[in-house]
């Protein structure tokens, strides 16, 4: 989760830019004013360089294909920014659907008990300890994804393994702090195995946190991208699960996201061998008609289309609303020629540009990529390399000695 502070009255002024908050009805103001209080700073940070990208199905398009096209700009986007900066890294937008679900309630609740928790260790109450640690790893599970704190968590399960260790609990001490080193890898973005290391080897290597499991994630709703520890790793519709089959074995975060739709996530641990399973249940946004279905609506084509200024003016205000440096949205249709119509509309550099290709149908799949990164190129003026592997960050994680 990207962190950080902002202040009470920019958030305030953030809010009203999007919501005009003097215009809501009193019995809504709280809501809207918690809602963006909390919205991550990812979204409203003074840093413009990041970029939306939003496609919409059209008249029956599969959402398979939306959310294909959807991911492939996306991935284009972030392999493109890390080997050049000034290419804009997308913004998350699943999360500003995530209004009125942003309760801080059960993180203070977890806090509340991990003090407890710390204070009847330092007294050796060791059964006190349990029970506080059991409460504070419940409520902040409960509050999952939408509020996280990952110093609490991972302090949560460090204690978990002091607490094992103090009741000369070795094997049950030992295990615990390999789940610990797992997350702690997983937050960081390791990637591989927990034996893969040396040192991590001759530790952890004969425990469920070595090796291999298998993930499989389902949802109740079609066309959603699947995000492992903040990553997105794949796409997940209602009958076709997203399978990861030798995921690393250990604690791990696992989100369906969809713009339009509140999110849904859970902390899983995943053990060697093992395999688990997510369902997510999406719900439709609270704020779906006011900051969803506009872009939806939106008259690209046709005697309705608005004109070059206004369609201008509309792009510029929804990108200072989500203080973005390019918004990009790709509208997908289906002709009766049995094309795939694609009309692209990029608004970079207070200029909004339009580029519309066709692909048969029955070839979307095959030629879709090739074709997205041809115009994306000629917007950006950058080379891209179709065939290079996606980069991957792995770093070793801070160890603590185990005694």
């Amino acid at each position: 989760m990207i962190s950080g502070h902002i202040s009470n009255q920019e958030s305030l002024k953030v809010m009203n830019q999007i919501h005009p908050y003097q215009n809501l009805k009193p019995s809504l103001r709280l809501v809207y004013l918690l809602c963006y209080l909390l919205l991550p700073l990812s979204l409203y940070a003074q840093d413009k360089n990041r970029s939306v990208v939003m496609v919409f199905a059209k008249n029956g398009v599969d959402e398979g294909i939306r959310v294909k096209v959807e991911r492939d700009l996306r991935e284009l986007f972030d392999s493109e920014h890390e080997k050049n900066k000034s290419i804009p890294k997308t913004l998350p937008i699943e999360l500003f659907y995530d209004v009125g679900y942003l309760s801080t309630s059960n993180l203070e609740k977890s806090k509340m008990h991990f003090n407890e928790a710390q204070r009847a260790l330092e007294k050796n109450d060791l059964q006190e300890a349990s029970e506080q640690l059991f409460r504070a790893e419940r409520f902040y599970n409960k509050g999952v994804p939408y509020v996280r704190d990952e110093a609490l968590l991972q302090t949560i399960f460090y204690y978990q393994y002091l607490l094992k260790k103090a009741s000369k609990k070795d094997k049950d001490a030992l295990d615990l702090y390999c789940t610990y080193i797992s997350l702690s890898r997983n937050l960081t973005g390791s990637v591989g195995p927990i034996e893969q290391y040396e040192t991590l080897a001759e530790l952890c290597g004969n425990t469920p946190m070595s090796g291999t499991g298998e993930l499989e994630v389902s949802s109740n709703i079609d066309g959603a991208h699947v995000y492992i520890n903040n990553r997105s790793v794949g796409i997940v519709s209602k009958n076709t699960p997203h399978l990861v089959p030798y995921m690393p074995a250990g604690v791990h975060l696992v989100e369906v996201r969809k713009a339009g739709f509140v999110r849904d996530g859970k902390l899983i641990t995943l053990k060697n061998s093992g395999t688990e399973k997510f369902k997510a249940n999406l719900k439709t946004a609270k704020n779906v008609e006011q900051d969803y279905q506009p872009l939806y609506d939106l008259p690209y084509k046709g005697a309705d289309a608005y004109s070059d200024t206004y369609m201008n003016d509309f792009f510029f205000e929804y990108a200072e609303k989500l203080r973005t440096q390019v918004l990009m949205l790709v509208y997908l249709d289906v002709l009766p020629s049995q094309e795939l119509e694609v009309v692209m509309l990029c608004f970079k550099d207070q200029q909004l540009s339009r580029n519309e290709i066709k692909l048969p149908l029955d070839q979307v799949e095959a030629s879709a990529k090739a074709a997205l990164t041809k115009i994306w190129v000629s917007i950006f003026n950058q080379q891209v390399d179709l065939n290079a592997p996606p980069a991957q960050v792995s770093w070793m994680p801070t160890l603590f000695k185990v005694e």
